[in-house]
Order: structure tokens, then C-alpha cells, then sequence
């Protein structure tokens, strides 16, 4: 009773533990296909953080490019500025020296003029020196003043203050403009730092972004780890199970095979034996015959006599063996054994025997004492396997 116990205690651990490795199978894809796609999530996370990278490189350099053309045009755009400028201030300054030297000039002949008292004569001779010197300073000063036309480019003489006026208006708008210009390249300047200061932020240090994906890289390493140590546990305790099953499986096929041989009561209907058997249905096949075998010890009831003669007949046995050299018998004992061991052929024969143990595939004596618990075997001799 006890080992039926056992066997339908593993029957039922058998099947609990095949439903639980099934359902731990089944999981499986599923987490395996998650950890592929968050596998594949941070590759492209990883290749759109390096792309972003490359384009910030990219725009760095067209940014400085474009400064260094930007100031290249600049200085050249000022020098143009300057030297027209320069040009124009030296034409005023010519101007204006001029124009200082002839009222000079004009003031000291007004002032000696009066102060003379000449005779007509004189006068006469200083009108024509006066004329002479009015007709060549007429003439310098046409000649000047044609000489500022064609500077100022003006066609009529009062238009040349007026452009005077301009030239200095125009020069004060390009002094703004040089101004902003110069405003502009300090923030251009300081944008280009800038921008220098990130390029060497990115180079040689990790910007936040950075170093939240690394950390959450190295988090996902981890948990890829701790996933793998996990698989190789349960891969590590399904081959343990699968040993054990392997185990349990042997166990039922070494029972199947002992149990097959007993023969049941005529009366009872014999279970079909198939070669195509599962371990469920061996499982059953053995339930049935162990069953059988407990209610056939319970059937059975206590008689000295037959224990009597079922020992006689075991010691028969194991006396005709050749390895069993060390028993001996005497004379009168061997006739009695001769005539228990036909009786106990002939009730093997008829169905009723319970000596039929023999052909059920078991290996010692102690086997036959658990199939019937009240024999009382002491002869400790092992057998030979029929």
C-alpha cells in the first residue's frame, strides 16, 4: 500500500510539474521577444544620438566657416570705407587750405591798398597790376573750382555746400554703420566662443543627454544580465526537472515491466498491453495491477500452513541453484521439499499459487515478502532471475 501510495504521489507531481513547465515554455517567446525589441529600441536611439552628434559637428563647422567669411568681408568692405573716406578728407582739407591762403592774401592787398596815398600815376600803374592780379587769381580760383566740381561732382557752384552737407551726412551714416558692424562682430564673437566652448564640451566631455543614455545603457546591460542569469536558472532547473522526469519515467518503466507478468483471476478481465504506451497509460496499467496485487493481499488470508510451505518451497528453490553451495539438507528433508515443491507447481497451474511471483520480474525474496506481508522469510539466500 505503501509504494502504491508513492507511485500515485509521483503520478500526480509528475503531472503537476510537466503543467508548470509547460506554462513556464509558453512564457518564454514573450519575454525573449520584449527584451529584442528594447534591444532594438536603444540601437536606434543609439544610431539617432550619434547622427545628432555628427549634424552638431556639421553645423559647428559651417557656422565657423561662415564667420570666417563673414569677417574676411567685413575688413575688406572697412578698408574700401576708409580709404574713400581718406581720399574725400584729403580733397576737403586741399579745399579748404586754399580757400584760407586766397582770403589771406585778399585781406593783406585790402590792407596796404588805403594806406598808400600814390600819385595818379602809381594808381594808374596799380589798377593794371590789380587787373593782371585779379585776371590770374579770376583765373586760379575758376580753375579750383572746377577742380571741386569735378571732386564733388556738382555742375553748379552753390550746389557745393550742399554736397558738402551730404558727404558729411554720409559720413556719419557710415560711422553708424561701423558701429553696428562692430557690435555685430562682438556678438558674433561671442557666439562663435560659444559655440567653440560646446564643441569641446562634446569632444572631450558628456553632455547630460550623454550620460543619461550611458547610465540608462549600463542599466539595460544589467537588466540583460540579471534576464540571462535567469534564463540559465531556469534552463539549469527545467534540465533538473527533466532529469527527474527522466528519473520518475525509468521508475515507471521498471514497474511496468514487473508488473506485467502477473496474471490476474479468471474472472477478471485481463488489461490490454500496447508497446505504443505512454507514461500515462503505464501509470494506469500499473495502478490497475498494483491494486489488483492489494486487494489480493487482502483476500488472502493468514495460515501457517502455507507459509510453511511457500518457505519450503523457497528453500527447495534455492537449493537446485548451484551458487547456493553453502545450504545442505539431509535426507528426509528432500523427499518432503520434492513433494511441497509439486504441490506448488500444481497450484501455479491452476492459477491460485502465490508462487507465480517468480515470473513477475522481481529480483530478490524480499520483493516477494512486500507483495504478501505476512510470509516470513529467513533465509536471506538470493535467487536466480527466471
Amino acid at each position: 500500500m505503501i509504494k502504491i501510495t508513492t507511485s500515485q504521489n509521483i503520478h500526480a507531481l509528475y503531472k503537476q510539474l510537466l503543467d508548470y513547465l509547460k506554462k513556464v515554455l509558453a512564457e518564454y517567446p514573450t519575454e525573449l521577444d520584449k527584451l529584442q525589441n528594447l534591444v532594438a529600441n536603444y540601437h536606434s536611439e543609439l544610431s539617432d544620438m550619434t547622427v545628432m552628434s555628427q549634424d552638431a559637428m556639421m553645423i559647428t563647422d559651417e557656422v565657423k566657416r561662415n564667420m570666417r567669411q563673414g569677417e574676411a568681408t567685413f575688413i575688406e568692405e572697412r578698408r574700401a570705407r576708409e580709404n574713400r573716406l581718406n581720399q574725400q578728407k584729403k580733397l576737403i582739407d586741399k579745399i579748404h587750405t586754399k580757400e584760407t591762403s586766397e582770403k589771406y592774401r585778399r585781406g593783406r592787398r585790402d590792407l596796404d591798398f588805403p594806406s598808400n596815398l600814390m600819385s595818379m600815376e602809381s594808381m594808374k600803374v596799380k589798377k593794371r597790376e590789380s587787373s593782371v592780379a585779379d585776371i590770374q587769381y579770376q583765373t586760379k580760383v575758376t580753375t579750383l573750382v572746377e577742380k571741386v566740381k569735378s571732386a564733388v561732382q556738382c555742375s553748379h557752384l552753390w550746389d557745393i555746400a550742399g554736397r558738402f552737407l551730404a558727404q558729411k551726412t554720409t559720413e556719419e551714416n557710415l560711422e553708424l554703420q561701423m558701429e553696428d558692424c562692430e557690435e555685430r562682430r562682438t556678438q558674433l564673437e561671442a557666439l562663435m566662443k560659444k559655440l567653440e566652448l560646446e564643441e569641446a564640451v562634446l569632444k572631450f566631455h558628456q553632455t547630460p543627454s550623454s550620460v543619461g543614455f550611458s547610465s540608462l545603457q549600463k542599466k539595460m546591460k544589467n537588466m540583460l544580465e540579471e534576464e540571462e542569469a535567469r534564463l540559465r536558472q531556469v534552463q539549469n532547473n527545467m534540465n533538473k526537472s527533466q532529469q527527474l522526469l527522466l528519473v520518475i519515467q525509468t521508475g515507471i518503466d521498471n514497474l511496468y515491466i514487473r508488473l506485467i507478468g502477473i496474471a490476474p483471476q479468471a474472472f477478471q478481465k485481463e488489461i490490454a498491453v500496447s508497446d505504443t504506451l505512454d507514461v500515462y497509460g503505464k501509470l494506469d496499467y500499473c495502478e490497475g495491477k498494483l491494486m489488483y496485487l492489494a486487494e489480493r493481499t487482502q483476500a488472502l488470508s493468514r495460515n501457517e500452513e502455507v507459509d510453511t510451505k511457500v518457505r519450503d518451497s523457497l528453500e527447495s528453490s534455492t537449493l537446485k541453484e548451484k551458487h547456493n553451495t553453502r545450504i545442505t539438507f539431509e535426507d528426509q528433508e528432500e523427499d518432503m521439499i520434492g513433494e511441497v515443491l509439486d504441490a506448488s507447481h500444481r497450484k501455479m497451474e491452476k492459477g491460485t499459487g502465490t508462487i507465480a511471483a517468480t515470473r513477475w520480474g522481481l529480483n530478490s525474496i524480499q520483493e516477494m515478502a512486500w507483495i504478501h506481508p505476512d510470509w516470513n522469510i529467513q533465509t536471506g539466500c538470493q535467487r536466480e532471475r527466471f
